[in-house]
């Protein structure tokens, strides 16, 4: 991806980075010393199945309630976000809320255009 420049680094660019590193091509294309994990990129490189094998277990485990989302009480205080499991009705309450931004967006795009 290279380095961040603020007002030309767009989160539709970090997202195509992320996205791209899930793939065969940016995968073959990492170097041992770009890994936090080196251990797991010579695994990756050199005995693929297994990699894929304890890859798909990994994937399986954060899944789970307690990988997921912060224990109230035990959150951790260098993260900027918080997850944290809500009810059906605080959902909708949620989705309500982003309709409604959306829908006057879109109305003021309409506004202007007329």
């Amino acid at each position: 991806m290279g380095k961040w420049i603020p007002s030309e680094t767009h989160l539709t660019n970090i997202l195509h980075f992320v996205k791209h590193s899930f793939k065969k091509k940016g995968l073959e294309g990492l170097r041992e010393a770009w890994c936090v994990n080196p251990d797991a990129f010579k695994l990756f490189r050199d005995k693929p199945d297994v990699f894929a094998n304890q890859a798909h277990q990994c994937a399986i485990l954060s899944t789970s309630s307690a990988m997921l989302y912060d224990t109230p009480g035990q959150e951790d205080e260098d993260s900027g976000l918080r997850f944290v499991k809500i009810t059906k009705d605080e959902y909708n309450d949620v989705l309500a809320v982003v309709h409604g931004m959306w829908n006057r967006k879109m109305d003021g795009q309409h506004n202007s255009e007329a």
